[in-house]
């Protein structure tokens, strides 16, 4: 994970969808990530997101440790974003 910033427990602060779907995401270490959703929809599962017409609605736990759709499949940690965006070359940035 080149240029990831990691101190202790790493939680999402907020996420958001850009128009496309994909997702914008900010964690607790100050990184950003983009990620594009099509690698969500191909995680065992996650289609009915497109099916559903949830694709704009992601929301962060109270804990902070995952996020997950209303209605849809189960939530997906930092862990798994994280290596969503490793292994697929998705963007990210830290200040």
């Amino acid at each position: 994970m080149n240029g990831w910033r990691k101190t202790g427990e790493v939680l999402f602060v907020r996420v958001d969808t850009f128009h496309d779907g994909s997702l914008d995401i900010e964690l607790s270490n100050g990184n950003f990530i983009k990620l594009e959703i099509a690698y969500v929809l191909e995680l065992p599962g996650f289609s009915i997101l497109r099916e559903a017409g949830m694709l704009f609605t992601p929301q962060i736990a109270d804990d902070r440790k995952t996020i997950y759709w209303s209605g849809g499949p189960r939530p997906l940690t930092v862990d798994e974003i994280l290596a969503l965006t490793g292994s697929r070359g998705g963007d990210s940035k830290s200040q």
